[in-house]
C-alpha cells in the first residue's frame, strides 16, 4: 500500500483504482516523434489521421453522439445534511472564537497534561521534604 496513503479503507482503495482502470482506458497517448529511425518504418499511429484530428478538437455536443466520451467526472458521492433548528446556547457568543478555542484545546492537549504531571510531581515532592 503507498505509504502517502491516509485512508487505508478497503472501499475507497477499490473506487480510486477503478477510477483509474477507466481513466487509462480511455487515456489516448501520442507518439512524441511520428519519424522513426533511417531505414525504419513510421510508427502504428498516424497522428495526422482524421480520427485522431477529430479527438484533438475542442469536443461539442455533435461529437459525442458519435461515440466520442466526455471528459471524466468525478463521482460525487451523496451528502447527508439534516437540517434542525439553532439552539440557544449556540446563539451565545462568537461560534469562530469556540471553533479557535476547541481547535486550541486539542492541540495543548499534551502539553497540558505533561505540566499538569510536573505540578503534581513538585508538589508531592514539596510534600516530602
Amino acid at each position: 500500500m503507498d505509504h502517502r496513503r491516509r485512508n487505508t479503507s478497503e472501499e475507497s482503495l477499490e473506487l480510486n483504482v477503478n477510477r483509474l482502470k477507466e481513466y487509462k482506458a480511455k487515456l489516448i497517448v501520442f507518439p512524441r516523434k511520428t519519424r522513426g529511425k533511417k531505414g525504419e518504418k513510421k510508427m502504428a499511429v498516424d497522428v495526422l489521421h482524421p480520427s485522431t484530428i477529430q479527438l484533438m478538437k475542442k469536443p461539442d455536443a455533435s461529437t459525442f453522439q458519435d461515440n466520442i466520451l466526455p471528459p471524466l467526472a468525478l463521482p460525487t458521492p451523496p451528502v447527508a445534511i439534516t437540517e434542525r433548528k439553532i439552539e440557544e446556547s449556540e446563539k451565545e457568543g462568537s461560534q469562530y472564537v469556540r471553533l479557535r478555542k476547541a481547535r486550541s484545546d486539542a492541540r495543548l492537549v499534551g502539553k497540558r497534561e505533561k505540566r499538569a504531571k510536573q505540578k503534581a510531581e513538585d508538589e508531592a515532592a514539596k510534600g516530602k521534604k
